[in-house]
């Protein structure tokens, strides 16, 4: 009966400390006390490429301009980073998944996509978790729009810019009429809508357009519309395997004309195909079709030294291949490594205030400067037009456009932000100060009015049981 007793009554004070209220303070503050994560002997930087799919025709380009820039930074700081690897299958559902296997092995900091699909599917992950994620060559439009709270940046420039070289091609090469044939997926209808406004502009003409499925196993109806069209170009937004397909479909129903392509079939991947080589010789057609194209710039960019033949020479080291965007890949990885050491610490983060500001002044093999607006995109972007007329081989005949100036230069983010507890407010000038304030509540913990309840009703229970039995 006496441990009844003593029962009760350890309920009835342990419901008054419960009752006593708690004090709690904001995640700022949390933080604070946190520990900073210093950097491990060996740094771990993630990399999302298309090892496999539509765009497997590159990725191993990709993956050598990558390993050739963690080369580099192996030879100028004094940590070392090696590269973990996921295969995003050009599959926006395969990078999600890809970029949650990173994170969940530890990973503070990713280097990828290439498909912009993808690079928009994985974000949704790194974005929830705090990391950054930097692409190489995800271009679409769609990306600057992002609610990022700016972990997604890039070193190549939106298709914004590129579509405006794209339709100055399109009109030096005396195109009146074009029709469009693009990728129904983010870079794909990006690319395809600022080309169709600045073509426009130009007084060009788009008669046409399809958003075709990259996945078809045919495309017989879609050439048949353009053919029945016959305009003067078309404009061609692909990837090397949908492209050669095409190309492929055009040589079956014999119909030669001029097209235009981007960085998305910049590639020997696309000329080198059997069905392609085909049709740009003219087999079985009076004469060949025609292909030019439109790239970001590599090498040495206007007004600057860039850091080309560094890339150039530590490629030779590593044994890789040079590649298509595979010097951008380079360029992302040495900016994380500037990042990793400015910060010294391994948190997501830390690293993603330190890329904008260690991205200004940053030569890289793309360019003398790898600057970044306050959205985390190119200053400026330079692209080269390239052709493969009658199977020549892809080369580079002339520098296309050159945007020195896109958006003033930064080493702030666009969003800043000041936290007072719960309240959020953002802070457009990226200039302003910003002070973290902190305050600190009293709150009495849900669901402990009803343990003292609870006591109180325990404590007469003991009266009145001790009252009856004497």
């Amino acid at each position: 009966m006496r441990k009844t007793n003593y029962l009760l009554m350890g309920m009835f004070i342990f419901s008054l400390i419960a009752f006593i209220p708690q004090t709690h303070s904001g995640s700022a503050e949390v933080a604070a006390l946190t520990a900073p994560s210093a950097l491990p002997a060996v740094v771990e930087i993630g990399f999302l490429y298309p090892a496999t799919g539509d765009l497997g025709a590159i990725g191993q380009g990709l993956l050598d301009g990558a390993m050739a820039g963690a080369y580099r930074l192996n030879q100028t700081y004094d940590f070392n980073v090696t590269l973990k690897v996921e295969d995003t299958k050009t599959v926006p559902a395969d990078a999600k998944t890809a970029a949650q296997n990173l994170i969940s092995g530890g990973v503070e900091v990713i280097v990828g996509a290439a498909a912009s699909s993808s690079t928009i599917a994985a974000s949704e992950v790194t974005i929830a978790n705090e990391v950054p994620l930097v692409s190489y060559a995800s271009t679409s439009p769609a990306i600057t729009a992002l609610d990022d709270d700016d972990y997604v940046l890039r070193v190549v420039a939106s298709d914004v810019f590129q579509g405006v070289a794209l339709a100055q091609l399109a009109d030096n090469q005396s195109m009146s009429t074009v029709y469009i044939m693009n990728r129904d997926d983010a870079y794909g209808n990006g690319v395809a809508d600022e080309f169709t406004k600045a073509f426009e502009s130009l007084g060009g003409t788009v008669n046409g357009r399809i958003q075709y499925d990259p996945t078809a196993t045919s495309y017989a109806t879609e050439v048949t519309t353009v053919k029945d069209n016959n305009p003067d170009g078309v404009i061609l937004i692909a990837f090397p395997t949908d492209a050669n397909e095409i190309f492929g479909e055009f040589q079956t129903q014999l119909y030669a004309t001029t097209f235009f392509g981007t960085d998305g079939i910049a590639s020997g991947s696309v000329t080198n195909a059997t069905s392609t080589r085909d049709y740009l010789n003219g087999t079985g057609i009076t004469s060949g079709a025609h292909l030019y194209g439109t790239t970001p710039a590599s090498g040495t960019d206007p007004g600057g030294e860039s850091k080309y033949d560094q890339y150039l020479a530590d490629l030779v080291t590593t044994s890789g291949l040079q590649g298509v965007f595979g010097d951008y890949a380079y360029d992302a990885v040495l900016l994380v490594g500037a990042a990793l050491n400015a910060t010294q610490e391994y948190d997501g983060v830390k690293i993603r205030d330190a890329l904008y500001v260690e991205a200004n002044g940053l030569k890289g093999a793309t360019g003398a400067n790898k600057a970044l607006n306050c959205a985390g995109e190119p200053v400026s972007q330079a692209y080269d037009y390239w052709n493969a007329t009658d199977y020549a081989v892809t080369t580079q005949v002339a520098r296309a456009v050159d945007f020195p100036s896109i958006a003033p230069a930064t080493t702030e983010r666009c969003g800043l932000t000041v936290e007072t507890n719960i309240v959020t407010t953002t802070v457009l000038d990226p200039t302003t100060v910003v002070t973290t304030v902190v305050s600190t509540t009293t709150v009495a913990t849900p669901g402990f009015e009803l343990l003292f309840v609870l006591g109180v009703v325990a404590l007469l229970a003991v009266f009145k049981f001790r009252k009856q039995s004497k």
